[in-house]
């Protein structure tokens, strides 16, 4: 049920919006533009079951107006099997619309869609430091940035953008 579903979401999603969202959507607005566009979510392994669909739903529902401005959403049903490079998630609206909540229904459809094929749903925290700071050894004074939001659910890219800067990134999306 997406009602119950959104109970569960934050009540405020722009803290776990990738920044370059947030600021595309800014000078988009300030430009006067919202063309009509087209989004597609792919995965690029499968055949698969998709996961994350429902709450991916309820997102949009509960924090854009796609619908209201006569977009359209189309996706997989919850637990379809999706071939690799088929879209499984599909919105078509205006990009204002749109471009600010990609973070959080990606995350809903990618965390949702690994932890049911492969069983993960945990994660080190200690070990994305480490590999972080591996990662910040090897490039030296060269600015890294984490940008792997849309990978993990909203709820815990919190923890895991904080393990990031502790190894060493010096900005998040």
């Amino acid at each position: 049920n997406l009602e119950l579903l959104k109970l569960r979401l934050p009540e405020d999603p722009h803290p776990y919006v990738d920044k370059y969202f947030v600021r595309t959507g800014e000078i988009l607005n300030q430009e006067g533009l919202n063309p009509w566009v087209r989004a597609q979510a792919f995965f690029r392994k499968g055949p698969l079951p998709i996961h994350g669909v429902n709450e991916a739903l309820a997102m949009i529902d509960k924090y854009s107006d796609i619908t209201k401005n006569g977009g359209r959403v189309y996706a997989l049903p919850e637990g379809a099997t999706f071939n690799k490079g088929e879209s499984v998630f599909v919105i078509e609206g205006r990009v204002q619309d749109i471009v600010k909540f990609e973070t959080l229904y990606l995350g809903a459809l990618t965390s949702s869609t690994t932890s049911a094929n492969t069983g993960i749903n945990q994660f080190d925290l200690k070990e994305i430091e480490q590999n972080v700071r591996k990662i910040k050894d090897l490039i030296g004074d060269r600015q890294l940035i984490y940008m792997g939001a849309r990978h993990w659910h909203w709820s815990q890219d919190q923890a895991i953008t904080a393990a990031a800067f502790r190894g060493g990134a010096d900005e998040t999306s």
